[in-house]
């Protein structure tokens, strides 16, 4: 009882008597006055029954402590505050091999942690068309702007530079090509190793992975908030879909 009454109820007593210094009260007040009352009652009725059981007796006061209820109190109270996260990393110490390892990796991939964001065309060859390609480009350089977000690739990245090199190193031709053609040959040239895991063979579904360093399920939900936001903001073109189940961390 002690530990619930005083540590998980601190903020109770910290809340409460900050506003009594103010001459004023809060629910907090009420909280702690209400269950410092049922505790020291309890208390009082523990020492008074083990010293002399007698006086509880004479005056007709059944011995009944409070300890369990306060607990329940403060418990239920507590719950909607409880927060659950799991960043792994906070459990080690700031110069552990694990840290030092894992921001190893982080500056060398731009980002430790990849997150999928899928889109999927009705038919093969959808993201075979310029215009498929400049709503990826759009969504792109939106979410490379996101706080938590290190660097985003995609197909996109693989063909402007593409389209670059046929051009005698053109910078201006750093561009998604114009015509529905020039891209299926730039697409078909490109290295499948290196472009499997942005998109499927036949150009049906292709995706954008957003590289971050961001850890545990708080700071992760609220990147992917932030990305489900990105897609709000720009229309789907028709023919993809892009719904909740598109975004995948691995």
């Amino acid at each position: 009882a002690p530990p619930v009454q005083f540590w998980a109820g601190r903020m109770f007593y910290i809340s409460g008597l900050g506003a009594l210094r103010h001459r004023t009260a809060n629910m907090h007040t009420l909280l702690a006055l209400g269950t410092s009352v049922a505790y020291g009652y309890s208390v009082a009725l523990v020492f008074i029954d083990a010293l002399s059981p007698e006086i509880l007796s004479d005056h007709g006061i059944e011995a009944a402590v409070y300890f369990d209820t306060v607990a329940i109190i403060i418990a239920l109270i507590l719950i909607p505050r409880i927060v659950i996260d799991t960043d792994f990393l906070t459990f080690f110490n700031e110069d552990s091999e694990v840290r030092t390892d894992f921001a190893s990796v982080n500056r060398l991939l731009t980002g430790a942690i990849p997150i999928y964001v899928v889109f999927d065309g009705d038919e093969g060859g959808f993201f075979r068309d310029p215009e498929m390609l400049r709503y990826l480009q759009r969504v792109q350089k939106k979410l490379e702007k996101q706080d938590g977000v290190n660097q985003v690739m995609s197909t996109v990245d693989f063909v402007t530079r593409a389209n670059r090199a046929l051009a005698a190193d053109d910078p201006d031709e750093e561009r998604i090509p114009d015509s529905r053609m020039a891209l299926a040959e730039i697409m078909f040239m490109l290295p499948k190793d290196e472009t499997r895991r942005f998109q499927v063979s036949n150009h049906s579904s292709t995706n954008l992975v957003v590289r971050t360093a961001e850890l545990g399920s708080r700071s992760v939900s609220a990147l992917e908030k932030r990305i489900r936001s990105v897609l709000g903001e720009e229309k789907l073109p028709p023919g993809i879909s892009a719904d909740g189940k598109t975004i995948i961390g691995n």
